[in-house]
């Protein structure tokens, strides 16, 4: 098993081992995940990769969050370059946007509205108008909205 991991040594992998890192682990790491071969060796199973500096002002300078970087490293196996450089994409849902305006987003949120409200409530069969003028909390009666 080891030939098809040759960038390790015979040596480095029993090492590695010895401190809790599988080969198929060395192999993802340095691999797939664009580790550095001293990365994939000697930092533990679970343990955070912190970012430097410059990558953090560069993430904070395209308005990335620090967790959007670490969930796309770990979670998506995103190299670090691609998910600093990666502009994040706008959060909106499609359904809002498709029956409401900008102005009667802002106009809800000013009520107190979210936009998770309005969207229960354009999928739960309450009217435009209901939806972005009914505001939050306000009485829970119409709970159980009908057309």
């Amino acid at each position: 098993m080891s030939g098809q991991y040759s960038v390790f040594s015979k040596e480095e992998i029993a090492d590695a081992r010895s401190r809790g890192i599988t080969i198929d682990h060395l192999h993802n790491r340095h691999g797939d995940l664009g580790w550095s071969k001293k990365e994939a060796l000697f930092i533990p199973i679970g343990a955070n990769r912190t970012l430097t500096d410059e990558q953090l002002a560069r993430m904070k300078a395209k308005g990335i969050s620090r967790n959007t970087v670490y969930s796309r490293i770990i979670t998506l196996g995103w190299s670090i370059e691609d998910a600093i450089e990666t502009p994040p994409r706008a959060r909106r849902n499609r359904v809002i946007d498709k029956y409401l305006t900008e102005k009667e987003i802002a106009d809800a949120v000013k009520k107190g509205i979210t936009e998770a409200s309005l969207y229960y409530r354009l999928t739960n069969g309450w009217s435009k108008e209901d939806a972005i003028s009914i505001p939050a909390n306000t009485c829970r009666k119409y709970t159980k909205y009908k057309k």
